[in-house]
């Protein structure tokens, strides 16, 4: 099995953590070493620092690597003015495929109506948000899902995660149910056991995404808590692949 997508990876260093090999040519060797044929990526300067440079980073990355690398445009809820021009901008660019909100880093919450503007772009361009999600967190949990998913119904929304850690991943069973234009990635390393198996259980295997979080995590671990589910074949291939492109509008590339 191979042609993977991995929906939630990142670029460059942080100032917070030691992050080595962060580079594109690096994500990229590591793509083909897993067999992963497309990644879709946020640049950490971008949510972190400076958003625009950041943002340049990320389609920097997409630009050098094309087919390979796409990436998310950050939006930032403390230039409310800018929010909208700076997407616009960037869905111009060559590997543009969605926005990305990162509320922790941020600290404003994800219902926030400082981050409408981005949200009804979102809504009026028919492009994904992903967003930093952890279910008992006071700016980014379960209870702001809610809240900006009845805002927004029309968002096609991807919370990363799965809740954050442990048995947390169970909250995404409600809210699928609540939501039902709510997608998920799988990148975390402290989920409990059974994670991805519970929610193909709960009937979500067309909802999951397979993510890295690269470099923050070796996508090795990642990918292979997805290949080593006790899960049906069709979920297995849905989940590293066949969501994403999906989601992406990539159906014609690869079944």
């Amino acid at each position: 099995m191979s042609g993977f997508v991995d929906a939630h990876a990142h670029l460059g260093a942080h100032g917070d953590f030691l992050m080595p090999r962060g580079g594109a040519d690096d994500l990229v060797r590591r793509m083909d070493a897993l067999g992963v044929e497309r990644t879709a990526l946020s640049a950490n300067a971008a949510f972190c620092s400076d958003f625009r440079l950041g943002n340049d980073q990320a389609a920097a990355a997409a630009a050098a690597h094309p087919g390979r690398i796409f990436f998310y445009a950050v939006a930032n809820p403390h230039y409310p003015d800018g929010m909208a021009p700076e997407l616009e901008r960037c869905a111009g660019l060559p590997g543009f495929v969605g926005v990305k909100l990162h509320s922790t880093t941020h600290n404003v919450a994800l219902d926030s109506s400082l981050y409408d503007p981005a949200w009804s772009w979102a809504r009026e361009r028919g492009c994904p948000v992903l967003v930093h999600f952890w279910a008992a967190h006071g700016l980014c949990g379960s209870g702001n899902v809610r809240k900006a998913a009845a805002r927004w119904p029309g968002v096609k929304l991807v919370l990363a995660h799965l809740g954050g850690f442990g048995e947390a991943w169970r909250e995404l069973l409600p809210l699928a149910a609540e939501h039902p234009r709510l997608w998920f990635d799988t990148c975390g390393s402290r989920h409990a056991r059974g994670a991805i198996e519970g929610l193909v259980a709960g009937g979500r295997a067309g909802r999951l995404l397979y993510g890295s979080d690269a470099p923050w995590i070796d996508p090795g671990s990642q990918i292979g808590k997805v290949l080593y589910a006790d899960i049906p074949e069709g979920a297995r291939a849905a989940i590293l692949g066949g969501n994403a492109r999906r989601l992406f509008g990539w159906e014609e590339a690869k079944d």
